[in-house]
Order: C-alpha cells, then sequence, then structure tokens
C-alpha cells in the first residue's frame, strides 16, 4: 500500500495494527519521516491473511490520527489529507 502525506506535516511514525492485537507493532517507517507531500510504500506482513488493519499516524506536532478497520488488502494507496 502507497500511504499519501498530503499534510503540511511530516509523519514522524506510522503503525498497523489487527483488531485481535492490544498494541501497536513496529513503526512501518523504516527510513524516517515521511515528509509533507511525500508518499512511501508500507507493507503489512504478518503472514496471517487478516486485512482489517487499524492505522495509526503520528505527525512532528505531537497529533495523532487513528482509523480503524482498513482493508489493507483492497486499499492501494491511504491518504493523509489536511
Amino acid at each position: 500500500m502507497t500511504l499519501v502525506n498530503e499534510t503540511d506535516l511530516a509523519i514522524v511514525a506510522f503503525y498497523g495494527s489487527t483488531g485481535a492485537e492490544n498494541s501497536w507493532d513496529e513503526n512501518l517507517l523504516t527510513n524516517g519521516a515521511l515528509a509533507a507531500g511525500s508518499s512511501v510504500e508500507v507493507e503489512f506482513a504478518d503472514h496471517s491473511g487478516y486485512c482489517l488493519f487499524d492505522l495509526r499516524a503520528v505527525f512532528e506536532d505531537g497529533a495523532e490520527i487513528v482509523t480503524e478497520d482498513v482493508n489493507v488488502c483492497d486499499w492501494k494507496e491511504f491518504y493523509y489529507r489536511p
């Protein structure tokens, strides 16, 4: 899936977690922050075949956005917009 940051702030961390988990997995931004206006490929490689994930983006100002039940098997791109 391509993560697209159309906001004015960098995304400093991005997490995905299945609904069955009670914690966030590792930061999927393995090459550092995702600058404003940029995109990056992210992979949800838990090898379970599970498609529904909760997504959490942490921005450089400390703000967080959590989006629940995103089907990462069907979505090709996921956008964060102002």
